[in-house]
């Protein structure tokens, strides 16, 4: 082929395009659309205002592009529940238990230097002194009192969180799950201070007339005294974490369940109405596509991004299902589907 015929073969592509787009009444399709667009907002109630201040959560919106064939974006408030379990909070908490440092384990660092601060009368006190209150902070150090406690409390009102948007406890039930964690956080805040206090202490020496056996007898009275105050706080919050734990992990099962039931009985819901009002769609030439695009119930991403789930489809297969030659199941089923 030679380059002389390039601006005929050029122009003719031009020419078949530009019959197609006339062949093609754009006013009258975009006028059946906008029609089907009402119908189908109404057939599937996503006219109704139930969002914030009055606003509509659903709706269709249509357009149309040549040589392809109309386009509905479907919205729904389906994809809206999609977001309100705030799956992986929990997840996030329990990566926290491994994360975050024993605010007590500083004190073994420091124990030597605290021991050696002390003042006493002799070297062999000294050294005796220093014993005890080594001990005595290497012990603290290993507590994890405060570190457990307070991650299983804010598992705990992450989990009591979950349920409430999920919708399986009432504000009232809420709301006395979240006093009782707060009653436990301030009973934890309380033995945390009295740990604090007796680090002190230590650090403080016992003072120069100080008897050694005396401050270890003294100590360890009060070092058992304290553990045996935090230790049932301490297994109460991880009782309570564990709790509303298997009680938010059941509920976003039962959620997901449901919400899968949802969006199957919606789905099918949309193409009876497809085929019940197809032939509102007429101008639409029938060697053309019909596609869906129902915003935000597509599969979630690796990275957890809300996508579109697809449906596309011959629009002479629309038309045999409007003329009954086939079934909104089977269209459903022929239809090309992805996610984007």
């Amino acid at each position: 082929m030679t380059l002389k015929f390039l601006p005929l073969i050029c122009s003719g592509l031009l020419f078949g395009n530009t019959l197609l787009a006339e062949e093609v009444d754009i006013s009258a399709v975009k006028e059946n659309i906008t029609i089907f667009s009402g119908i189908l907002e109404e057939a599937l109630e996503l006219n109704q205002s139930s969002g914030l201040f009055g606003m509509q959560l659903g709706g269709v919106k249509g357009s149309y592009l040549v040589s392809q064939g109309a386009v509905f974006e479907i919205r729904t408030p389906l994809a809206n529940k999609r977001g309100r379990a705030g799956l992986g909070s929990l997840n996030l908490a329990m990566q926290s238990l491994q994360s975050r440092v024993n605010p007590f384990e500083r004190v073994a660092r420091s124990a030597q230097e605290n021991a050696a601060a002390i003042s006493t009368e002799s070297a062999d006190a000294a050294e005796e002194a220093s014993a005890v209150y080594q001990q005595m902070m290497d012990r603290i150090a290993n507590i994890d009192y405060s570190l457990v406690t307070s991650t299983a409390l804010q598992q705990a009102s992450e989990a009591a969180r979950s349920l409430r948007n999920l919708g399986s406890v009432g504000p009232e039930a809420y709301d006395a799950m979240q006093l009782e964690i707060e009653a436990l956080r301030e009973a934890s805040s309380q033995r945390a201070a009295e740990i604090r206090d007796m680090v002190n202490n230590l650090k403080a020496g016992g003072g120069e007339d100080a008897d050694p056996q005396v401050a270890e007898s003294d100590l360890q009275a009060e070092f058992e005294n304290l553990l045996s105050a935090v230790e049932p706080l301490k297994q109460q919050a991880l009782a309570k974490a564990a709790e509303l734990k298997a009680l938010s992990e059941q509920a976003q099962a039962d959620y997901a369940q449901q919400l899968e039931l949802d969006i199957a009985a919606f789905e099918s819901q949309l193409f009876e109405s497809l085929c019940a009002y197809g032939a509102t769609l007429r101008e639409v030439p029938i060697a053309e596509n019909v596609s869906l695009i129902l915003s935000g119930l597509g599969d979630d991403g690796v990275s957890g991004e809300r996508s579109n789930k697809v449906f596309v489809f011959k629009k002479a297969d629309l038309d045999r299902c409007q003329n009954g030659e086939l079934s909104a199941s089977k269209l459903q089923e022929i239809a090309a589907v992805y996610t984007y």
